[in-house]
């Protein structure tokens, strides 16, 4: 048995009623939708930090991992935090 807030056994509810399926199947479904979701994210992840490697200097991307270990952040995060700063900075 799974406990749930009320707003959401009754989504449940409404989802089976129209769908004619049983409250359990919405409950799968709508945790199959989740599944794929961060899936493909991270296999989006994979294939853009993949593209970073690939398409930097080799030492451009030993510096940009050491960075991004230091910080705790995959090298995808980290290159795209630093890629945001560098856009916000004023020109001088």
């Amino acid at each position: 048995m799974v406990r749930m807030p009320h707003d959401l056994k009754l989504w449940i509810e409404r989802q089976s009623r129209r769908n004619g399926s049983s409250q359990n199947s919405e409950v799968i479904r709508a945790i199959r939708e989740r599944m794929e979701r961060v899936e493909a994210a991270r296999t989006a992840g994979e294939a853009h930090e993949t593209t970073i490697r690939t398409s930097l200097p080799p030492e451009v991307t030993a510096r940009l991992l050491e960075e991004a270990e230091r910080e705790g952040r995959s090298l995808e995060s980290y290159v795209s935090v630093r890629l945001a700063q560098s856009l916000n900075r004023p020109k001088q």
